[in-house]
C-alpha cells in the first residue's frame, strides 16, 4: 500500500469515527481479514484482553456503551452480527455496508 494511500484512509476512518482507537480498528481489520468469531478475534491479537476486544466489538457495532459515568453512543456502525453458523451461541462479526466500504478503500491502489 502507498503511503498516501493509507493516509487517506486513516483520514478517512478519522472523520468517520474521531473517538476509534487502534485497537478496535485492528479488530476491523482482522473481520475484514476474515476472522469472525470473537474468541478468534482475542487469540489474533496478543497483549490485549478479552474486556478490549469486546469494548472494541460493541464500538464497531455501533452500540452505547457506559463512560466515566455516562452512556455514550458510538460514532459508527462498521460491524453487524448474526448468529455463527459453525459455533453454538457464538455472534459471527462480519463488515457492515460502511465499513465495507471504509476496507474496501485500502485495496483501491492494489
Amino acid at each position: 500500500m502507498r503511503p498516501d494511500t493509507a493516509a487517506d484512509w486513516i483520514m478517512a476512518i478519522r472523520v468517520a469515527a474521531p473517538t476509534l482507537s487502534l485497537t478496535a480498528l485492528e479488530v476491523l481489520l482482522r473481520v475484514a481479514a476474515g476472522i469472525d468469531n470473537r474468541k478468534e478475534l482475542e487469540s489474533a491479537i496478543p497483549g490485549v484482553d478479552r474486556a478490549t476486544v469486546t469494548r472494541s466489538l460493541q464500538i464497531l457495532r455501533g452500540k452505547a456503551r457506559w463512560v466515566r459515568g455516562r452512556w455514550a453512543e458510538s460514532p459508527v456502525e462498521l460491524l453487524q452480527t448474526r448468529p455463527h453458523p459453525h459455533i453454538p451461541g457464538a455472534l459471527c462479526y462480519t463488515l457492515s455496508p460502511y465499513g465495507d466500504h471504509l476496507v474496501s478503500f485500502l485495496q483501491r491502489d492494489q
